[in-house]
């Protein structure tokens, strides 16, 4: 996951003892699409969470939509934090986190953050899109975005 504007290299790292993947102390921040997510034809993008309490915790993963509507993870060993996690006094692995990462963003309702994000945004961007003057994405967009 590259993205100038939400490299997690550069947010400072958070250990945490214990638990802190509770589902509730997370909100989303942003999600975009990708370039040349409309040229092919399959809408993909990225999408932050972050938590509400200090110290302040980012997740970001890729997305794609995989019919109108419907987004899943795009490659769910990718998730990306500046979390990590100690256990028994050591240090996790980035890998030993992969797994609660990807029960937390299951139990995110991300989806429906990403389609309200989407379907706010002006002007779309990308071939095979035009403006409705109402404010929301048309073309290959607005399917994923429908509720």
């Amino acid at each position: 996951m590259h993205d100038a504007g939400w490299e997690l290299e550069r947010w400072p790292r958070v250990v945490f003892d214990g638990d802190v993947l509770c589902p509730r102390r997370y909100r989303h921040v942003t999600s975009w699409l990708t370039d040349g997510s409309v040229a092919d034809s399959v809408a993909r993008g990225r999408t932050v969470w972050g938590s509400i309490d200090s110290p302040f915790v980012v997740i970001a993963w890729d997305w794609a939509g995989v019919a109108p509507g419907v987004l899943s993870l795009a490659d769910p060993m990718s998730i990306a934090s500046n979390l990590r996690l100690r256990r028994r006094g050591m240090r996790a692995s980035a890998s030993a986190l992969l797994l609660p990462l990807n029960a937390l963003v299951h139990q995110l309702s991300w989806q429906t953050a990403v389609r309200r994000a989407l379907s706010a945004r002006q002007p779309p961007r990308g071939p095979g899109e035009r403006h409705d003057p109402r404010g929301r994405c048309s073309g290959l967009s607005r399917a994923l975005v429908a509720t």
